[in-house]
């Protein structure tokens, strides 16, 4: 980290809030209600947990601003997990003894559903001296700071990171501290960093091609890329309207990665299929495509992949007449672009509060 940059933005920052003191009064206020509230979630009361009281529990975090539904969300967690087990592992994560390391890996290999970002806030709102949050914001204020080698992706956020997490925040919060402002401790660092990227253009998000290429992947590395991409396109097509799922038969001995459904009216549904390809066999990937086009709802397939894998698999399908008007291509770098665009448009119109929760 650029130890003169972090001064020089936390200077500006100072500015700011000593121009806007009320702004920097009720920020204050806001954290300090935060972690009154996730506080009063004992281990006993989270042993406890149903879906409406895990619903309520969840939705305060900032990392659920993006679903305007949250009640789907939460059944989705359940569903993934049951409830059993999201309640003991919150509970450990929480409240048990081991490492902070220890305890990040045991969750997010336990625990789907539930990504970094969600864990990260827990923890921070549970023990705001001690643990940050990590997030999108969080990773572009560090890497505006001049960090570098942060994770591209979320499979690389382990216990381990997190641990250097917890160095950087801190190093962060010496500076603000050193800079005459009070009260410093890991949630105040949250919102220097998103003060630090708002109004800024987001940098651009690596592709998994890239990496491939320069042989900083090895096949595991692919797999966790490639269930990556796959769970980001689910979600956007959720956060589109469609009803999504993953790893879908539809049709006899054919599993596609993606699938997207829109139902019309009592007309029936329409569905859109995606294949992920990170690396393989692009005849595989052609045939999956040329079996799911055999279900008649399937109006399109999407081939997903990098720039050089989509030219090769463009190439082939036009000499498949059946599948070649039928076929669309996703550079999966902007899978990545879209996914993170759509966050931020979705997450700053859920603050607005414009239909009730219970609607």
């Amino acid at each position: 980290m650029d130890q003169k940059l972090l001064d020089h933005c936390i200077q500006e920052y100072k500015e700011r809030s000593i121009t806007n003191p009320e702004e920097y009064r009720q920020a204050r206020q806001e954290r300090s209600e935060r972690v009154a509230w996730f506080q009063a979630w004992n281990r006993a009361r989270l042993l406890t947990l149903n879906a409406d009281s895990l619903e309520e529990y969840l939705s305060r975090l900032w990392a659920m601003l993006i679903w305007g539904n949250k009640r789907y969300y939460t059944d989705l967690i359940i569903e993934k997990n049951t409830l059993e087990v999201v309640r003991d592992n919150l509970a450990s994560l929480l409240y048990d003894d081991a490492p902070v390391a220890i305890r990040w890996d045991r969750f997010r290999d336990c625990v789907s559903q539930i990504g970094p970002a969600m864990v990260s806030e827990l923890l921070a709102h549970y023990y705001p001296s001690r643990f940050p949050v990590w997030n999108r914001r969080a990773k572009e204020a560090l890497e505006r700071l001049g960090e570098t080698s942060l994770p591209r992706y979320d499979y690389q956020i382990i216990g381990a990171f997190y641990d250097r997490l917890i160095h950087l925040a801190s190093s962060v919060a010496d500076a603000l501290s050193n800079a005459g402002f009070e009260d410093v401790d890991m949630l105040f660092v949250d919102y220097f960093f998103w003060d630090l990227v708002q109004e800024k253009n987001p940098p651009v998000i690596p592709s998994a091609v890239q990496s491939q290429t320069q042989g900083a992947q090895n096949q595991q590395d692919q797999v966790f890329v490639h269930n990556e991409v796959r769970d980001k396109i689910a979600e956007i097509g959720t956060w589109l309207g469609f009803k999504t799922s993953t790893e879908q038969t539809v049709t006899t001995g054919t599993r596609i990665d993606v699938l997207w459904e829109a139902s019309i009216s009592n007309m029936g549904r329409v569905l859109y299929a995606f294949e992920v390809q990170t690396s393989g066999s692009i005849d595989s990937l052609q045939l999956n495509l040329l079996r799911s086009l055999s279900n008649p709802a399937v109006q399109a397939v999407v081939a997903v992949s990098d720039e050089r894998q989509l030219e090769k698999i463009k190439a082939e399908a036009a000499t498949l007449p059946e599948l070649k008007n039928k076929l669309r291509c996703w550079d999966s770098r902007e899978v990545l672009e879209t996914h993170a665009a759509l966050s931020t448009a979705f997450d700053s119109i859920n603050r607005l509060k414009l239909v009730p929760d219970a609607f």
